[in-house]
């Protein structure tokens, strides 16, 4: 249904220069020198949004800064309907100490999205961060796109 689908987000450029008026003096060497092991590795940020949040302002700045320091980072968003960011919705608010568990018409829908947009992963990365509970089961559905992964919950 969605192969080959995730949205492409294009972040602009940045760089570490851009920030020497502001950060601690030999800063920007000491993340150059930390990122010269990874020179080269492939990133992939899933997400489900480019707009509206945290993540997504997190990403417009971090994304450029990884690839000027020799990173090769794509940030594609997942797909999902109303009934999916519901359910995502109710596990943030569960993860919040929300007492709230799942129905199984829940579970299925969770499953169904996760699943579509696991299938439209293309590419093979070192890393791939997985941004907030909406693509969380991608890792279990397609462990063969990453070799290191990192679910980060904002």
């Amino acid at each position: 249904m969605l192969a080959g689908m995730l949205q492409a987000i294009h972040v602009g450029t940045k760089a570490l220069s851009d920030y020497a008026s502001i950060i601690e003096r030999g800063l920007a060497d000491n993340i150059r020198t930390l990122a010269e092991p990874l020179e080269g590795a492939r990133v992939l940020h899933l997400s489900s949004t480019a707009f509206g949040g945290g993540v997504a302002e997190i990403m417009y700045a971090l994304i450029p800064l990884m690839r000027d320091v020799g990173l090769d980072v794509e940030w594609r968003v997942i797909h999902g309907e109303p009934e999916f960011f519901d359910v995502t919705k109710a596990i943030h608010n569960a993860m919040q100490g929300a007492e709230r568990g799942l129905s199984e018409a829940e579970r299925a829908t969770f499953e169904r999205f996760n699943e579509s947009n696991a299938a439209a992963l293309e590419g093979e990365y070192d890393f791939v961060v997985v941004h907030d509970p909406q693509p969380a089961a991608v890792v279990r559905l397609a462990p063969e796109v990453g070799k290191h992964w990192i679910w980060r919950c904002h």
